[in-house]
């Protein structure tokens, strides 16, 4: 399938933990200040309201279009959100070393195909001021690892893409969520 066009999320803003969600002490300590900020009416961290970028996820959680453009070797999205450019590469290539990479708050995102299924490994993130839910001060860190799968259902009308991340320095176990 072509994922080329502009695409609206449902207008479902809710990316919340899944139950049974389990921070790390490094993660719970963003987590609690956070909620204390909140109770006293304060935000807290506003990274993206200082213009930090959004990164992943949540430039592709949140209610802003995302335009897509398919090439043969690579998907090229970009958000309305801060106009976040992301590439998912399709060329076979693997990720690059940690030790070498260049982090960033889109990560570095490797495309295959199983089937009509678009699978994309996300890795290589910066981990300050990165969050993987600004709202309930869930950081990120540079061991997240993001894995969604997009397919298109309904002839092509409508787009899921199910993320399951993990980040073993914030959270225990996956965070598994449909969008869309």
């Amino acid at each position: 399938f072509d994922l080329t066009g502009a695409w609206l999320h449902s207008g479902d803003e809710r990316f919340d933990p899944p139950q049974g969600f389990v921070l790390t002490p490094e993660g719970k300590v963003h987590y609690d200040a956070a909620a204390k900020a909140a109770g006293e009416g304060k935000l807290y961290r506003n990274d993206i309201g200082l213009c930090w970028p959004a990164g992943l996820p949540i430039m592709m959680t949140r209610v802003w279009p995302v335009t897509m453009i398919q090439l043969p070797t690579a998907v090229y999205m970009i958000s309305e959100l801060m106009n976040s450019l992301r590439v998912v590469y399709l060329d076979g290539r693997q990720h690059t070393n940690p030790d070498i990479a260049v982090p960033s708050f889109n990560g570095e995102s490797i495309g295959r195909w199983e089937g009509n299924t678009l699978v994309i490994d996300t890795r290589n993130f910066v981990d300050h001021h990165h969050w993987i839910h600004d709202r309930l001060g869930i950081p990120a860190s540079d061991e997240l690892r993001i894995v969604e799968r997009v397919r298109m259902l309904e002839g092509g009308n409508r787009l899921e893409i199910q993320f399951t991340l993990t980040d073993p320095k914030v959270f225990k176990g996956e965070w598994v969520y449909t969008k869309f």
